[in-house]
């Protein structure tokens, strides 16, 4: 039985099948043109707040486990990733930490929607630093099976035309992280 997230994510292949085949055949902006159109009605953004912050804290543990994976770094005594003080002995106790994202004049969380599903999200902040850029793109999250599918870049598309100025991703650059 075929559901409704099979419905659309089969839409999804048939279209980037077809944004394919338009590049092999030299057109381009017939590609961009489909792809825009798949991104706008299948992946989208919402602003976190207190109603939706616990869907990031529920993808920040799989996100601190990805970051280990690529940077080699292992859990700490009570099997959490990601905890420089080494004192949090749950993921809720550092996934508790996303709270104070909501409401920051400087911080912006976003999760990221494939069709109806909360498939990841994605930290935008405010840079006061250095007049290099404006805006560090501070964690971006994807679940796997939904990696790959243009998820992530039609979501930054959609923060660039909300955040205007200049960006710097952060990102863990190591050879084990080829992608980024």
């Amino acid at each position: 039985m075929e559901t409704e997230q099979d419905s659309w994510m089969d839409e999804v292949c048939r279209k980037l099948a077809e944004a394919e085949a338009s590049v092999q055949d030299g057109r381009v902006e017939d590609a961009f043109a489909s792809l825009k159109e798949l991104w706008s009605r299948y992946a989208s953004i919402v602003s976190a707040d207190s109603s939706n912050i616990h869907i990031i804290q529920n993808f920040f543990p799989l996100f601190q486990h990805d970051i280990a994976e690529v940077c080699d770094e292992h859990p700490n005594i009570h099997g959490v990733f990601w905890d420089p003080i080494g004192e949090e002995r749950t993921n809720s106790e550092v996934s508790s930490r996303c709270e104070s994202w909501v409401g920051s004049d400087t911080m912006f969380p976003y999760l990221i929607y494939a069709g109806e599903l909360p498939v990841g999200y994605v930290l935008i902040t405010e840079e006061t630093r250095t007049e290099e850029y404006d805006w560090l793109i501070d964690g971006i999250f994807i679940v796997r099976p939904m990696r790959g599918k243009g998820i992530a870049s039609a979501a930054l598309r959609q923060l660039l035309l909300r955040f205007p100025g200049r960006f710097k991703l952060q990102t863990a650059a190591h050879p084990r992280n080829a992608a980024a």
